[in-house]
């Protein structure tokens, strides 16, 4: 068998969607906001030993004003392959 018919014969990579899709779509994964709203809910009845003030890098969240948007970033990708070409939109926003 030559080298060329064996590589006319294996199928072709799979791309990035083709493995991400199935992973997103197979498990259930909270929103961010839901995972938030946990985190929160776990400070806010924290012992007091684990306060806030005993940890300076946590500061209390009834100090800060409204949370602001203060950075916003979007990226583009695109990708080509047999199935035809795609492009992806990725947003990054950062709050302060």
């Amino acid at each position: 068998m030559e080298k060329g018919l064996a590589n006319s014969d294996s199928p072709p990579p799979a791309s990035a969607v083709d493995i991400l899709r199935p992973l997103s779509e197979g498990g259930h994964f909270p929103s961010s906001g839901a995972v938030a709203a946990r985190i929160r809910e776990q400070m806010q009845n924290a012992s007091p030993s684990t306060s806030p003030s005993s940890s300076p890098e946590t500061p209390k969240s009834d100090t800060h004003g409204p949370v602001q948007k203060r950075n916003e970033n979007t990226q583009t990708m695109y990708e080509k392959d047999d199935d035809g070409a795609r492009t992806f939109r990725r947003l990054i926003v950062e709050y302060n």
